[in-house]
């Protein structure tokens, strides 16, 4: 009993450092210096109608996200603390469904259009948005919501 205890608590720290020092701070990143400069440089058109549709629902997916964690946060904090609150379940795979369809969108649509729109224009703004994304290891971030999530 004891050691599936302090697994519960790793377990929250290790989500409690991750959701303050990697997720959030990701988002800030790319809300303060991607989306700016992929709105920045996207040609006027289409181009630069695709750039704002896009980024406004990665910033929806960004706030929705944020709150289910707000919601969440403080029985995380407690299962860090020892304590054993009851999880709701449902919310946190609610949680981690968003951030996983986030993280797909993100890589399989943004993150290669952002990139095509960046590298048109100087090579220091494609540098900004890859830099951005490989900083972060979205990956990792992702495996490991993926356990805290899974069933």
């Amino acid at each position: 009993m004891l050691a599936t205890a302090a697994r519960s608590r790793a377990c929250a720290a290790d989500m409690l450092k991750m959701f303050h020092d990697r997720l959030l701070a990701h988002h800030d990143d790319e809300e303060r210096d991607l989306f700016p400069a992929v709105l920045r440089v996207a040609q006027p058109g289409e181009e630069a109608a695709r750039a704002q549709r896009m980024v406004e629902q990665l910033v929806r997916e960004h706030r929705d996200i944020a709150q289910l964690w707000k919601q969440l946060e403080p029985t995380v904090q407690a299962i860090a603390n020892g304590y054993l609150p009851h999880l709701d379940a449902a919310l946190l795979q609610e949680l981690v469904r968003r951030f996983n369809e986030h993280v797909r969108s993100e890589e399989e649509e943004f993150l290669p259009f952002a990139q095509q729109v960046l590298a048109r224009h100087a090579e220091d703004m494609a540098m900004l948005g890859l830099a951005l994304h490989q900083r972060h290891e979205a990956e990792e971030v992702m495996a490991k919501a993926v356990v805290y999530g899974a069933t």
